[in-house]
């Protein structure tokens, strides 16, 4: 983990880190957090521990493209149930969806309230 200063600033270079309190870098394997964003705004606990189920998971996904189809297939309903969430982190892209489903409460919430066959 590499704590900088600024990387929350729209004006950062690299389309990874632009606009982001914290982010993954899966190319480095590195997660980046912005000090100045954290020293304003508290605990950064929940976003450490999605940050880290990004390391976690996207090299897992990949290697399991079965869980990975499974978890796709589950985003897609999470989809067809909540489709005002789009624009939201959990529903934005699938590598936020599978950090958000284990550290994200709303999506968690979202996910117990539907009802799989």
């Amino acid at each position: 983990m590499r704590v900088v200063s600024g990387i929350a600033s729209p004006w950062t270079i690299g389309p990874i880190l632009k606009g982001h309190r914290a982010c993954y870098d899966a190319e480095n394997r590195i997660i980046y957090v912005d000090s100045d964003s954290y020293y304003k705004n508290g605990d950064c606990s929940s976003v450490l521990l999605h940050e880290i189920m990004h390391s976690i998971t996207l090299d897992l996904l990949k290697a399991n493209p079965i869980v990975s189809a499974k978890l796709q297939n589950t985003l897609d309903i999470y989809r067809k149930y909540y489709p005002d969430s789009y624009f939201r982190y959990d529903n934005h892209s699938f590598a936020e969806f599978v950090a958000d489903i284990w550290t994200n409460p709303l999506t968690i919430h979202r996910l117990q309230s539907i009802e799989y066959k």
